[in-house]
């Protein structure tokens, strides 16, 4: 008996079901890598604002206050100073974590000195007044905390008085100030600066005497030198 071999011809039918799975199972690969994709790149958006102490197009109001006392003395001499200021200054954030803008500052400063020697008290006064652009970068250590720097430029004028000296005094500096900052929230962080890094010249003009300039460039990191301020991002 001989066999009959039959090949299995294939129907349309099959064709059409054939590409509309293989197209579902295309579909759904990529709905799924879609979503992965747009997972990600939903997650690096959420990390880039959470590393942004302060984002583009937001004002930063500080208020910041200055404070410094010191004594010094031996057998024969003795010196007390004290210092404070405060220092307005608004900026906006040009970009995210930098912000560009101008303050404005008060200082008095007050020394006392006395020696052994002598029997008479010297005592001197100084109140400045200070114009001061600047430009600050914060560097993001966490979600609350940041470092941060801050250049400037400032003109200043002062009065200094004491015993046996008065002069006006103006003239102008350069500086960098490093600094830390919190976010207590939103809309509010804590700051401090510490110290400063720069060149500054004065021109000097007493009551008598002739005219002088004097100039100076230091690093100063200072701990009794601090400026503690709350900022206000609006």
């Amino acid at each position: 008996m001989e066999a009959t071999s039959l090949m299995h011809i294939p129907n349309y039918k099959d064709y059409s079901y054939l590409c509309i799975h293989l197209i579902k199972l295309t579909m759904k690969k990529i709905i799924f890598a879609m979503t992965i994709l747009s997972s990600a790149v939903l997650f690096a958006q959420e990390e880039e604002e959470k590393t942004s102490f302060i984002s583009q197009g937001t004002y930063e109001l500080t208020g910041a206050v200055s404070f410094s006392s010191s004594n010094s003395e031996n057998d024969s001499f003795e010196s007390d100073d004290l210092s404070f200021g405060f220092i307005p200054q608004l900026g906006l954030a040009v970009s995210d974590d930098l912000v560009i803008g101008l303050g404005l500052g008060f200082t008095y400063n007050e020394s006392e000195s006395s020696s052994s020697f002598s029997q008479i008290t010297n005592t001197s006064y100084a109140r400045s007044y200070s114009f001061r652009p600047y430009v600050k970068k914060y560097f993001s250590l966490s979600e609350n905390f940041a470092l941060n720097i801050q250049g400037e430029v400032e003109y200043f004028i002062s009065n200094q008085e004491s015993n046996s000296f008065s002069a006006d005094i103006d003239g102008f500096s350069i500086g960098l100030r490093p600094g830390i900052s919190y976010s207590l929230n939103d809309a509010f962080a804590l700051q401090a600066q510490v110290g400063s890094l720069g060149y500054a010249t004065a021109n000097i003009e007493p009551e008598f005497g002739e005219e002088s300039t004097s100039s100076s460039f230091g690093f100063n990191l200072n701990m009794q030198q601090v400026n503690i301020g709350v900022s206000y991002f609006f």
